[in-house]
């Protein structure tokens, strides 16, 4: 996406309406278009989970400037990876697990079913959506949420998939083999 194109994006997503509530100089503006339109590369969904997530971030510090929260959010190396894994770099292992679980689920999944399927997490289950707000969508005709691209799913998979190099240690010799 060029910035012209970003500009376009901006204007119909709940962002466009929160920048124009700051009431940003012209120039401000289009510098966080620039910083927005490179940060994603040309690539419409990375541009879509950063200006999500740039949304989600602006809830809870209204006075920290857009660009700040920008440049907190990696940079797109032409890999959706690389945003995937820093979201769920920023989550605990109660928040990995929900978002695996959801990431590996095709269909809607309502926070009250969530509770249920992971007690141990209930008190902080919303929290946990909060935090994985960018890449989740609503679900029109079932109800509740869902891992808003496919290629989350995929990159769990592919993750699964690759082998982890364990060593193994002889309790007899005491040393540990690779």
């Amino acid at each position: 996406m060029e910035e012209p194109e970003v500009e376009a994006f901006l204007l119909r997503i709940p962002l466009g309406n929160k920048l124009k509530a700051l009431h940003l100089r012209t120039e401000d503006r289009n510098e966080l278009v620039a910083e927005l339109a490179k940060r994603s590369q040309g690539n419409a969904l990375y541009c879509t989970y950063f200006a999500v997530s740039w949304n989600c971030g602006l809830r809870p510090a209204p006075g920290v400037a857009p660009l700040t929260l920008l440049g907190a959010l990696p940079t797109s190396d032409g890999k959706l990876a690389t945003y995937y894994e820093f979201l769920l770099g920023s989550l605990d292992v109660g928040g990995r697990l929900v978002g695996e679980v959801m990431g590996l689920i095709d269909f809607g999944i309502t926070p009250e079913e969530l509770r249920e399927i992971f007690p141990v997490f209930q008190s902080r289950i919303d929290e946990i959506l909060s935090q994985l707000g960018p890449i989740l969508e609503r679900t029109r005709g079932q109800g509740g949420l869902r891992i808003y691209h496919e290629s989350f799913r995929r990159h769990l998979l592919e993750k699964a998939a690759t082998p982890v190099r364990r060593s193994r240690c002889d309790p007899e010799r005491r040393d540990c083999l690779a």
